[in-house]
C-alpha cells in the first residue's frame, strides 16, 4: 500500500514539475491561441459585414465543388464578375450532397466595383442558404481548443510567472501584516 502511495505521489511530483517548467510557454501559448480563435471570429463578422453593405442578388451556375469551396460561375450581367466561390464550412453536408456541378442558383455576391472595400473580394454565400451561414459557430468549434484548455489548465496550476513582472516589496507588506495582527 505505501509502495503505491509512494509511486502515485512520485508521478504527481512529476507533473507538478512538468507544469511548473512549462508554464512560461503556456502563458505564451494561450495568448497566441486566443488570438486565433479571436481573429477566426472577426473574419467571419467582416465577411458577414461585407455581404450585408455591398452584396447584389445574381444568378450563377455551379462550375466545380471541392472540399473546401463551391465554385460558381455568373454570365450575361454587367456588374458581376465572371469567377465566385462559397466557402464550404458554412453549410451542412446535406446541403453540399444536394448541389451538383452544372446546377443554376442565386448567390449574395459583390459586385465587381466593389471589391475594393472589401476584405475577401469573391466570397459569396448561396443564397437559398443564407439563414445557415448567417447562424455558423464554427469558429467556436474549429481550431486547436484542447491546445487551449492545456495551456489554461498548466497556467491555473502553476500562475506564478503571471506576476514575474509585478514590483512587490515583501518587507513593506510584512511590515503591515505584523502591524495589523498587534
Amino acid at each position: 500500500m505505501k509502495k503505491s502511495s509512494s509511486i502515485i505521489s512520485s508521478i504527481i511530483s512529476l507533473l507538478d514539475l512538468f507544469c511548473y517548467i512549462s508554464s512560461p510557454l503556456a502563458i505564451i501559448g494561450f495568448i497566441f491561441m486566443t488570438i486565433i480563435h479571436l481573429d477566426s471570429y472577426g473574419q467571419y463578422r467582416a465577411f458577414m459585414k461585407d455581404i450585408e453593405k455591398h452584396s447584389q442578388t445574381f444568378t450563377a451556375a455551379i462550375t466545380s465543388i471541392s472540399e473546401d469551396y463551391v465554385f460558381v460561375d455568373v454570365t450575361n450581367q454587367p456588374d458581376a464578375a465572371d469567377y465566385y466561390f462559397a466557402r464550404t464550412k458554412y453549410y451542412s453536408k446535406t446541403i453540399l450532397a444536394e448541389l451538383s456541378e452544372g446546377d443554376p442558383i442565386e448567390i449574395l455576391a459583390i459586385p465587381e466595383s466593389q471589391w475594393i472595400h472589401v476584405k475577401e473580394p469573391g466570397e459569396v454565400i448561396l443564397k437559398p442558404y443564407n439563414r445557415q451561414v448567417q447562424g455558423y459557430i464554427g469558429f467556436i468549434t474549429q481550431g486547436p481548443w484542447v491546445v487551449w484548455l492545456l495551456f489554461l489548465i498548466i497556467i491555473s496550476i502553476h500562475p506564478e510567472f503571471l506576476y514575474i513582472g509585478f514590483d512587490i516589496d515583501w518587507h513593506q507588506s510584512q511590515a503591515k501584516t505584523t502591524e495589523q495582527q498587534s
